[in-house]
């Protein structure tokens, strides 16, 4: 299982005075130059789950550009329901050299819609489009947790499309248990091995200095590191990494 929620950290906890506020009173707060509360804001609409007020605001905040793209994102994130779908996808194409906001928008459009949002990611990730652009759609198909999405994910490193350090790193940003990566490390297929071990690799390392996942280190049991090693010997496939993942050093 993936993680569904909007980013790989921990949501904050939300206080008892944004509980308080109605959905109307959360955007306007927002809009009146009050954006350094934001991820309290997110989190408490995130709490609420979709609703067709809180998608209708954001929407409307988005026709109106009184809220940066970054922010935006967030909301039509937090408030996904398919009607947030096409301005998602306007946020992410125009969001092309910045990679935080492409990411939670390309990871709404799988909430918004999973279907088209899986069918416009994989279609993005093989295109030409700059390069944030697909790292976007790497993110947003890891998110998903879509059997398929992992199929495109694992076929795209195998094409060179891109790198299997990335897709791992992706991958373990959203796991909330070790099932997938058992799955990976459990293959004959030595792509799917190798994304595996990146897999695991950042359940137990940092990226920039923090931990890609919360849980991590928790995912990564001693029943893990042994199916590494055995698989390791099937795939003869020893390597420095290989060595830091299985001593977490």
């Amino acid at each position: 299982m993936l993680r569904c929620d909007m980013s790989p950290d921990e949501p904050p906890a939300v206080p008892n005075e944004w509980k308080s506020l109605s959905t109307t009173d959360l955007f306007a707060h927002l809009e009146q130059a009050s954006i350094h509360s934001w991820k309290d804001v997110v989190a408490e609409l995130s709490a609420r789950g979709p609703s067709s007020s809180s998608t209708s605001l954001a929407i409307q905040s988005y026709r109106n550009k009184t809220l940066p793209d970054w922010l935006l994102a967030h909301l039509l994130s937090a408030t996904a329901t398919q009607e947030s779908y096409d301005a998602l996808c306007d946020i992410l194409g125009r969001s092309t050299e910045n990679r935080d906001t492409a990411t939670i928008a390309a990871t709404g459009l799988m909430k918004a819609d999973p279907s088209r949002g899986f069918a416009y990611l994989a279609t993005l990730l093989s295109s030409d489009s700059p390069r944030e652009a697909r790292s976007a759609a790497v993110h947003g198909l890891a998110y998903s947790g879509l059997s398929r999405a992992i199929e495109v994910l694992v076929d795209a490193v195998r094409s060179g499309i891109v790198g299997p350090v990335f897709v791992g790193f992706s991958l373990a940003s959203y796991a909330t248990d070790s099932d997938l990566v058992e799955q990976l490390l459990a293959s004959d297929d030595p792509t799917r091995y190798r994304v595996g071990v990146e897999m695991a690799f950042y359940f137990v390392h940092s990226a920039s200095g923090r931990h890609v996942n919360p849980q991590g280190t928790k995912l990564f049991d001693d029943r893990l590191r042994a199916l590494i090693k055995s698989r390791a010997r099937v795939h003869d496939w020893p390597s420095p990494l290989l060595k830091r993942v299985l001593s977490g050093d």
